[in-house]
């Protein structure tokens, strides 16, 4: 079995994002209104290189999981 790798942790990015960084493939956590920024989101390998060049429109702060899932 292979292991997918996950990152964890918080971006930051209006409300009103949501839709966009759900399409990259994010799993966005509760957003904080105080912050302006998702936390406890799930960001796979994939979703993490396409989310990349949006360094500046969004900043994050991403850790990889020991939680993975099986493929």
């Amino acid at each position: 079995m292979s292991r997918k790798i996950y990152y964890e942790g918080w971006i930051i990015a209006d409300y009103e994002d949501k839709e966009f960084l759900e399409k990259l493939g994010i799993r966005l956590g509760k957003y904080n209104e105080e912050t302006t920024s998702f936390e406890n989101c799930e960001v796979s390998l994939e979703a993490l290189e396409k989310l990349d060049p949006y360094w500046g429109r969004f900043y994050w702060g991403l850790w990889p999981s020991e939680s993975s899932v099986s493929s």
